[in-house]
């Protein structure tokens, strides 16, 4: 019986079948039926490998690695391992990480080995992540940080989502941070800081996020400073207090730290009247434009366009608008669009400025969806579409943009792009009427005789629903 089923795998090996060339490469290699043969195995093992078998080409790396059947050569085991591990074979993982820290056919390389023993652990081999401190003890956290990175854009890569799966590798990388932490290292604590604070393998703390981050931001690391601002700024783990946000803010800033520089032009120009100042909110945003930060370089086009905190100048508007859009800025994109169409600072353009609206408008920005929506209704530029115009009004109106949602009103009320529905006209009639706007109370005002008190009741039950965040309103 044996003898048939040995001829069968050779018949099917022979005929250019990959799994039954690897399970008789098992076969010779522990003289399962037939005698006991590793050059025979090795044969038939890369003749899998060829073709992709990777559990075939695991066997090859094994094969070279102790020189079984074969010559032994360090390097070709690592080609096969590698190859291996490309299809997810967690043992070559594991020899990949060896090879780079004992220099086994390749040059000596602690992240690279750490990046194989933390991929092992991550796919569930609980004996690497041992192997993984071993290895990264030598390491600095930017280089375990960078570990991190790949391995996550590996797990990304292969569909690897679970959060379980990840948690480990987050882990391993945990205990070395607080291990340099507690030893004063000024890098590891700013890391630290920032875990505790995202929960970032480690549970959430904002109690121990500000200890550490404060201890890093004393010893001058410029992240730290601007984190230890945004702690301050927002109140966690520790009571909101804006003159220490701006104090760690400005020591960040100073050392070149962008974030910070937007953090405290947005204090000075958007926060607490306490905190107003916007001669010093332009400066800085000019600052971190100069930089390329294109938020900073739409805030200060803004700020020039409108004459706030800096001397009108409409063509260096335009220029830092500019810059913003290209940056891929929405606000910008928008504010760049309607300059166009108003042709005060640059030759007007209608059909440009369309296409920059509409621009802002796809990427989700509620003004330019209303602005597009008018264009539609009215025929400006475009020709009249009052099926476009309602799709557009809808979406601004369901970020909360007053106009749009009387014009979904008028629109459910007449007809207009979409069936009429009186009930959906008076529910964004109710919601545009809380700006207390004339026109929207009108349209209220109107609907409410042609429709009865019982769904009215109904209708503003689901509007204060609406107003109040529980229900979003979706049924209209």
């Amino acid at each position: 019986m044996f003898g048939s089923a040995i001829n069968r795998l050779k018949k099917l090996a022979d005929n250019g079948d990959a799994v039954a060339q690897y399970e008789l490469g098992v076969c010779y290699r522990e003289g399962k039926q037939v005698k006991e043969d590793y050059r025979e195995a090795v044969r038939w093992f890369l003749r899998a490998a060829n073709q992709g078998h990777g559990e075939g080409q695991y066997n090859c790396g094994v094969a070279y690695y102790e020189g079984l059947g074969v010559g032994r050569d360090l390097e070709a085991s690592v080609k096969w391992f590698r190859k291996a591990a490309e299809q997810e074979i967690v043992d070559a993982f594991l020899n990949l990480g060896w090879s780079y820290f004992e220099a086994a056919g390749v040059t000596k390389n602690n992240a690279e080995s750490l990046f194989w023993f933390m991929l092992a652990s991550a796919y569930g081999n609980e004996d690497s992540i041992g192997n993984a401190r071993l290895v990264s003890e030598d390491l600095s956290d930017k280089a375990v940080a960078d570990v991190f990175r790949r391995v996550e854009d590996w797990l990304q890569g292969h569909g690897k989502d679970n959060s379980q799966i990840l948690l480990s590798v987050s882990e391993l990388g945990i205990s070395s941070v607080i291990r340099r932490a507690t030893n004063g290292d000024v890098e590891a604590q700013a890391n630290l800081g920032l875990f505790y604070h995202e929960g970032r393998g480690i549970e959430k703390n904002d109690r121990e996020a500000y200890k550490w981050t404060m201890m890093a931001a004393k010893n001058a690391h410029p992240s730290a400073q601007n984190n230890l601002g945004n702690i301050y700024a927002n109140g966690h783990g520790i009571e909101v207090n804006h003159q220490e946000a701006i104090n760690w803010w400005s020591r960040a800033a100073r050392r070149g730290i962008v974030g910070s520089m937007v953090s405290l032009a947005d204090l000075f120009s958007k926060g607490p009247d306490i905190t107003k100042d916007l001669v010093k909110a332009a400066l800085l945003y000019r600052q971190a434009a100069e930089q390329g930060d294109g938020y900073s370089q739409y805030r200060l086009g803004s700020m020039l366009h409108d004459g706030v905190g800096v001397t009108q100048n409409l063509s260096e508007a335009f220029k830092w608008m500019s810059m913003a859009a290209e940056n891929d800025i929405t606000e910008a994109i928008y504010s760049l669009g309607i300059m166009y169409w108003e042709g005060r600072v640059v030759k007007r353009d209608y059909q440009k400025a369309f296409q920059l609206i509409l621009r802002a408008a796809e990427a989700g920005y509620a003004a330019a969806q209303h602005t597009i929506g008018s264009f539609y209704l009215q025929g400006e530029v475009t020709q009249i579409d009052m099926g476009k115009a309602f799709l557009y009004f809808i979406q601004a109106a369901k970020q909360g943009m007053q106009e749009a949602q009387y014009n979904v009103a008028v629109c459910y009320c007449n007809g207009d792009g979409i069936e009429r529905n009186i009930e959906k006209a008076y529910y964004w009639a109710k919601i545009a009427s809380y700006s207390q706007d004339e026109d929207a109370l009108q349209l209220l005002h109107e609907i409410s005789k042609i429709i009865s008190k019982e769904n009215i009741s109904r209708i503003n039950a689901d509007v204060d629903r609406y107003i109040s965040g529980m229900n979003q309103g979706s049924q209209y």
